[in-house]
């Protein structure tokens, strides 16, 4: 489910999703990989995210990917369980690639202490990311405590320090939880 990382890079199309290897049912989510010269016809690859890291031991949730200084670069949800319910962590991670299909990965990137005060961090995920004049720019998907879906806004100089900018539209979304935000500079939306 949750295709992300739409890219072309190296000559290929790249799309990814989340993927559970084990069962039919939603579990431990990996990054499954595919690749394809023209859309139509498409071949899998090496899973590329797998969990196991103390950043993403439960799973590697939806996220993106952009290429930047030759590289592949993915940026994903890293989700810890722990208990469950409020102890629930989601934060951001990275991972890179000189080939773009084996990946390194660097762990949390954007973590709770970057959550404005009130926001829940076991609702917080799907990063977008996008570069913009000399700048790297994120949304992410969160929810305040008690709170509906809203969405939160990042920007960072090098993929690795990021800062809060603000909280794109300041009140809450009529759904329980906004999933998979999105951005095209295109359409300026």
């Amino acid at each position: 489910n949750d295709p992300n990382g739409l890219i072309y890079y190296n000559g290929q199309y790249h799309v990814f999703f989340q993927h559970n290897p084990y069962d039919t049912k939603w579990g431990p989510m990996h990054w499954g990989h595919v690749v394809s010269d023209d859309l139509t016809n498409w071949k899998y690859l090496t899973i590329a995210l797998t969990p196991g890291d103390e950043f993403d031991k439960n799973g590697c949730f939806s996220g993106s990917a952009i290429v930047y200084d030759g590289k592949l670069w993915l940026m994903y949800t890293g989700f810890i369980e722990n208990q469950g319910g409020e102890s629930i962590r989601q934060i951001q991670c990275l991972a890179e690639s000189d080939d773009g299909i084996t990946f390194k990965k660097h762990g949390t990137v954007i973590g709770t202490e970057l959550l404005p005060e009130g926001y829940a961090p076991e609702d917080f995920r799907d990063p977008k990311i996008w570069r913009h004049n000399d700048c790297f720019w994120c949304i992410v998907a969160a929810k305040r405590k008690g709170g509906r879906g809203r969405i939160l806004m990042y920007k960072s100089k090098d993929l690795f320090k990021w800062e809060f900018v603000g909280d794109l539209f300041g009140v809450d979304s009529a759904g329980a939880m906004i999933e998979c935000p999105d951005y095209n500079e295109e359409a300026g939306y």
